[in-house]
């Protein structure tokens, strides 16, 4: 008899699931769940965190760029564009064929900015100069036809806040050997008795020194106020021997310079609205590139490491992107203090002393240590102090006006046959007024000394001390401002630190 085989019997559902609720979920699982939950929740939390601090953040500084733009001031690159000028019109046009059509060695140009500087006396390079000069009469032209254009377009365009990240800047140096050519020529005409050309070259040469410092960028501004520096140091050089034509007892020769020419380069020279202008631009637009590189970086557009070298403008990977989503709330953070010290800068350029600009200036950036690294993303590589900058306008501007009141004393030799007692004197036939020293404040007249050997005029210089025409030279002859006075010589020749 075949065994049958045995039927299994399969428990009802009910009787699993009986069982699995019976046993026990290890405790490794509840700890895993727990874990998950608070990671999830922390997830959240910090994303609620990185949205709100990226909204006070960003609130912060648009803040700080409405306080700007409420009051009417740049805050684009576009707002810094000018206005387009036609080739024949344009000043800067000649200026440029000037410098293209110099033609001078390397030897060349060292001596005549070796004479800009009185490293040489010009009687030992007057031949010389002489031989420059026959070779370079057509950028001369050009120089003089300059001077009859006053609309000024150096061509460069801003259509949004970002473009100048890549922009050349055009010809930095380019025009200071036009410059050093005019004074040279000057110089030479003046000790061939031609004082009518000499004092018609340092007016284009003054012409050149404004049209410099009408770029944007601050670096012009110092470029500018080199070229002035050395047109006013031919003055230097040239006041007080000039031949001016129709004054008792002087010369008749057609070649003396008019009355009416040494009126207006002593206008010219104390006229400094267009350098004060150039100043106040350029620290505008560097503020305007300060918020500029705060949203391109908040975009996404720019790293912080490309900002650090210049026209850096590569375009952030995606894994860059990512790993710097979470601290760009700094980055704006860092933006308000750049704005807040772009805007500082700005309102020490507007004072009209050195001294009122000091107490203005914003404390330097910097990092101190690592953690400045991550709360100052931008600023410390973005900035500079621009202290320097401002004491440099103001001295020029000492400088200039010492060179206008040198030919306004000369004027008055040549009608009186001695120099006057006080600078008061010159008033209000040869100036309307003595002008104010702007190393000074509170506002005091530039200084004179007639009796002094030899003879100056002076400004007080950075160190706000009057010395009474006291000065030190540097070992190239030219006078320290920031010890003792900066000094402005009356007398024909410039002492040096050799004798």
């Amino acid at each position: 008899m075949t065994e049958q085989p045995q039927a299994i019997s399969t428990p009802p559902k009910a009787t699993l699931d009986a069982v699995d609720e019976s046993v026990p979920i290890p405790r490794r699982y509840w700890w895993l769940k727990r874990v998950l939950v608070v990671i999830g929740g922390l997830i959240l939390g910090l994303a609620m965190l990185r949205l709100w601090w990226g909204w006070y953040a960003h609130r912060q500084f648009e803040a700080e760029v409405a306080k700007i733009e409420a009051a009417g001031e740049p805050i684009r690159g576009k707002d810094f564009d000018t206005p387009y000028v036609p080739e024949a019109e344009n000043a800067i046009r000649f200026l440029e064929d000037a410098a293209a059509a110099l033609d001078l060695s390397e030897d060349d140009t060292q001596l005549l900015r070796s004479l800009e500087r009185g490293d040489v006396s010009f009687e030992s390079v007057a031949d010389q100069v002489a031989v420059i000069v026959g070779r370079n009469a057509k950028s001369l032209r050009l120089a003089r036809e300059a001077r009859s254009h006053d609309r000024i377009d150096w061509g460069m365009r801003f259509t949004d806040a970002d473009d100048f990240w890549n922009m050349m800047l055009p010809g930095y140096g380019a025009l200071a050997p036009v410059v050093y050519l005019l004074c040279g020529t000057a110089q030479l005409e003046h000790v061939a008795g031609n004082d009518r050309e000499a004092i018609t070259h340092l007016r284009d040469a003054l012409t050149l020194s404004e049209a410099a410092g009408d770029r944007v960028f601050p670096m012009y501004q110092n470029i500018a106020g080199h070229y002035m520096w050395a047109t006013a140091r031919r003055v230097e050089e040239m006041s007080a021997t000039l031949s001016i034509a129709g004054a008792p007892g002087s010369s008749t020769d057609a070649r003396a310079c008019d009355r009416r020419s040494i009126d207006e380069l002593i206008l010219e020279l104390l006229d400094v609205s267009t350098a004060e202008r150039g100043l106040l631009r350029g620290l505008k637009f560097e503020r305007m590139s300060y918020i500029a590189a705060v949203r391109r970086v908040s975009r996404g557009e720019m790293t912080t490491f490309s900002l650090r070298v210049f026209g850096g403008a590569s375009t952030p990977t995606l894994s860059d992107r990512a790993l710097s989503f979470p601290l760009l709330p700094l980055v704006e953070l860092d933006g308000v203090r750049l704005v807040r010290y772009g805007t500082g800068n700005v309102e020490a350029a507007r004072q009209e002393s050195y001294p009122q600009a000091a107490a203005l200036f914003p404390p330097a950036i910097g990092r101190r240590g690592g953690l400045d690294r991550t709360t100052k993303p931008l600023s410390p590589d973005l900035t500079g102090s621009f202290v320097w900058l401002i004491r440099w306008h103001h001295e020029c501007v000492a400088f200039r006006r010492m060179a206008a009141i040198a030919l306004a004393i000369r004027l008055y030799v040549v009608d009186h046959g001695v120099r006057p007692a006080t600078l008061d004197e010159l008033v209000p036939a040869y100036l309307a007024e003595v002008p104010a020293d702007p190393m000074a404040f509170p506002p005091k007249p530039i200084g004179y000394r007639p009796d002094a050997s030899p003879p100056v005029l002076y400004s007080i210089g950075s160190d706000g001390v009057d010395d009474g025409g006291t000065f030190r030279l540097t070992e190239h002859n030219t006078v320290r401002s920031d010890k003792l006075d900066l000094v402005f010589f009356l007398d024909e020749g410039r002492p040096t630190s050799s004798r």
